[in-house]
């Protein structure tokens, strides 16, 4: 189904509506049913509630990512649950500063794949993932890697969305670009509330300026938020994209997470409920 194209759209945000011409994703479905994502897409669909089987899971892109489920240090594989849509994957990490079980795709697996297709390098693209935090998590901070490109021992990510709650209890949501960062404060909803929870960024590149917009649940939190000009990397040492591992430069202590439906896509999208 190609994306529906709406005029003076009136989009919902922390401050109200404001009216928009973009190409619309709905959330009360899968992203494929509003658009074909053409870079990644994990749905995480066929799995075997309580297994790891199959694994990868595939990349309905079409461009080859598979995603294998990956173990911890310390921690056994991801494994299938019931998911926002069909089914999803449960992540869990207990020990402190050691590799969680994950979701990877990793250029050394496919060597005819174009992974270079995940890269910025002035594009516009779009990303998009359910998440499912369950409740009681008592741990001062809880951060996890929504999505990261590229990264290895010694080697900055290309570019990362992440989520984490402080100290002070607020959740945020950070991207992290080549010579660029923006955090945008979740006010109005607790992703650890044991309910399904949308998370969304688009990143549009205007006259050699980045800009990036935050969605939760389909509410825009921050809208074309001015930041640096991206940096056109240089050739990556580890060339992956990984779902799902504690980001532990932020102090997480623990993880438990259910993730679904997740997306990459090439130009710039709106959520809606």
């Amino acid at each position: 189904m190609k994306p529906l194209l709406l005029s003076a759209l009136m989009l919902p945000t922390l401050f109200g509506t404001v009216a928009s011409t973009a190409e619309v994703i709905g959330l009360s479905r899968p992203v494929s049913e509003s658009v074909k994502p053409d870079l990644l897409y994990w749905n995480f669909d066929g799995g075997t509630p309580g297994s790891s089987s199959p694994n990868p899971t595939a990349d309905g892109s079409g461009n080859g990512f598979d995603g294998y489920l990956l173990p911890g240090a310390s921690q056994s594989l991801p494994t299938y649950v019931e998911g926002k849509f069909g089914t999803a994957v449960f992540l869990e990490a207990l020990s402190p500063k050691t590799l969680d079980p994950h979701v990877n795709w990793n250029a050394a697996d496919a060597p005819g794949s174009d992974d270079t297709l995940l890269d910025l390098d002035g594009k516009n693209f779009t990303a998009g993932i359910w998440i499912c935090l369950p409740p009681g998590q008592t741990e001062e901070e809880a951060s996890f890697v929504l999505f990261e490109r590229g990264r290895s021992a010694g080697e900055s990510s290309h570019w990362s969305l992440v989520i984490g709650r402080g100290s002070t209890g607020i959740w945020t949501l950070r991207a992290h670009l080549p010579g660029a960062f923006k955090s945008v404060p979740i006010r109005d909803v607790l992703p650890d509330d044991g309910e399904w929870h949308h998370v969304g960024m688009s990143l549009e590149v205007v006259d050699g300026e980045s800009r990036l917009s935050f969605w939760v649940d389909g509410v825009l939190l921050e809208g074309n938020a001015m930041v640096a000009a991206v940096i056109t990397p240089a050739e990556l040492k580890d060339r992956i994209l990984t779902v799902g591992e504690r980001n532990v430069s932020y102090h997480s202590s623990a993880m438990k997470v259910m993730v679904d439906d997740a997306f990459i896509t090439s130009g710039v999208y709106q959520f809606e409920p």
